[in-house]
């Protein structure tokens, strides 16, 4: 157990109850299942959950439920496992942590040596819920300061938490999906993960995702900085990217080895202008950002980098300022321009796109609306040994 952890009480074995080990849709098949749960207060800096052990793993769902209590969270912990005596070797514990940090905690023994059937004899798998309270309103969302998860080899699934909204999110796994139904819009966003990601509608404004040998695939609506982190797997997402007018807007989404193919609109809540900051970078993979919206006057920073393999980026009517292409010198960069697009801001200017420099594998250039263009943009988009295009 971590050395920053207080512990407050374990589950004795006469405060397990038997649960139906037959719910689960695996085929570990596992022969005995025990269940056992807590209430954290939602007034804690932080809720957390963490896991520590050999042959531990499991998933983690949080849910709401009207049925719930308006000040707390339930967490409710499935073992399911082999031979009974393993549940006595597992401890569950409520723990504390810091000042006003209430949390779970589930541990196993770290194994010296055995035979491989042992250890599979010693698996524990947990199932975590995590039920917060539901509120009809949206005007007053369930105020939720900090929930953190630090769960090797757990899958996540954060389900509808469109009436919940957190100051801070920070989940961290590996080799497990990250299944989030969530809309991120707030402060910070900082999304590092593996295995799978859905984004449809959370609120939060700070947000701390990892794991590891996966994709995120989703919906994400942020504003400020929101990162997605993924190793050796895609990247797929629609993102609602909005600047204000205290902060600009700030999306970075990084994988290695892995296609990246990312919608982006860009969204001010000024109506016109926004700064925005949008960084998509992969190797070995194809590139894809398409950016279908984007506010008039407003100004995007782009960089849109891979290597060995094609990189296209589409950008808005609305864009102005500066591009780059560049690739291999044996390739030939590609700008489509389309002719017929109107003036966005209605007032009938023109549009110039000027090509400035043109050498091997490289392009310069320009796009500009009217004789005084509003927003001085800069586009990179990057690759090697392979071809690169832009489509204004």
């Amino acid at each position: 157990m971590p050395k920053n952890l207080n512990l407050v009480h374990c589950v004795d074995a006469e405060e397990w109850n038997d649960s139906n080990v037959m719910d689960s849709t695996d085929d570990l098949n596992f022969r005995y299942a025990s269940e056992a749960s807590f209430d954290l207060p939602l007034s804690s800096a932080t809720l957390f959950l963490i896991s520590r052990g050999e042959n531990l793993g499991g998933a983690v769902r949080v849910v709401t439920s009207e049925e719930q209590a308006d000040d707390s969270a339930k967490v409710l912990i499935s073992l399911r496992y082999y031979e009974e005596k393993v549940r006595d070797w597992t401890k569950v514990c409520l723990l504390s942590r810091d000042e006003d940090e209430d949390g779970v905690g589930v541990f196993t023994p770290l194994w010296r040596g055995g035979r491989r059937s042992d250890r599979r004899l010693h698996t524990v798998n947990y199932q975590i819920t995590v039920t917060l309270p539901a509120l009809v309103s949206e005007a007053s969302p369930l105020q939720i300061k900090h929930l953190e998860t630090d769960l090797p080899n757990t899958a996540h699934r954060l389900e509808d938490l469109s009436n919940v909204s957190f100051d801070r999110i920070s989940l961290r796994a590996t080799n497990g999906p990250i299944d989030l139904e969530v809309r991120l819009t707030a402060l910070l966003r900082y999304l590092l993960l593996t295995e799978m990601m859905v984004l449809q509608s959370l609120t939060t404004q700070s947000s701390s995702i990892a794991t590891t040998n996966g994709h995120i695939t989703g919906t994400l609506s942020s504003s400020l900085l929101s990162r997605l982190t993924a190793t050796n797997g895609p990247i797929k997402v629609r993102v609602n990217l909005t600047s204000t007018e205290q902060s600009n807007a700030t999306f970075v989404a990084h994988t290695t080895n892995g296609p990246i193919q990312a919608d982006i609109s860009l969204i001010s809540t000024a109506g016109t202008g926004g700064t925005f900051h949008v960084s998509t970078t992969t190797t070995n993979s194809p590139l894809s950002v398409k950016f279908p919206t984007s506010p008039v006057g407003s100004t995007l920073h782009l960089e849109a980098k891979t290597t060995n393999s094609p990189a296209v980026v589409s950008l808005d009517s609305a864009y102005e300022g500066s591009f780059s292409l560049l690739t291999s010198r044996y390739f030939h960069p590609r700008l489509h321009v389309n002719e017929e697009v109107e003036d966005p801001s209605g007032k009938g200017r023109q549009r110039r796109v000027d090509v400035k420099e043109v050498k091997r594998g490289e392009v310069y250039g320009d796009v500009l609306w009217g004789d005084e263009p509003q927003a001085k943009g800069a586009v990179i988009v990057s690759t090697t040994n392979s071809p690169v295009s832009l489509n204004v």
